[in-house]
C-alpha cells in the first residue's frame, strides 16, 4: 500500500479515484481493501469493524461504541488486528 496508509487516507484515495474516473486506480485500491470488505460482510456491517480497527491502532478505547451497540468478540478483534498488520494500516 501507499506510504500513508491510515484508513481515512486510503478511503479518500479510493473515493477520489472513483470520482475522477480513474477506474483502474480505484479498482486496485478496492482490491487491496477486499479483505476489509469481507470483514464488513462477516460481521454484518462496518461500524464495529472500524471501531475495532481504531482501537487496535490506538485511536480509541476498545469499548468505544455507544450502547446498545456491543464491541465485537475477541476472536473478531484478532481477525481485524491481523488485517491491520497485513494491510499495513496505521
Amino acid at each position: 500500500m501507499d506510504v500513508d496508509c491510515s484508513l481515512p487516507v486510503v478511503a479518500k484515495r479510493l473515493a477520489q479515484a472513483a470520482l475522477s474516473g480513474e477506474s483502474e486506480r480505484a479498482e486496485a485500491i478496492n482490491q487491496q481493501l477486499s479483505p476489509l470488505w469481507q470483514l464488513f460482510t462477516q460481521y454484518r456491517g462496518s461500524l464495529r469493524v472500524i471501531a475495532a480497527a481504531a482501537s487496535i491502532m490506538g485511536l480509541t478505547e476498545r469499548d468505544c461504541l455507544p450502547r446498545p451497540i456491543q464491541p465485537l468478540p475477541r476472536s473478531a478483534i484478532n481477525d481485524i488486528a491481523q488485517l491491520v498488520c497485513e494491510l499495513e494500516l496505521n
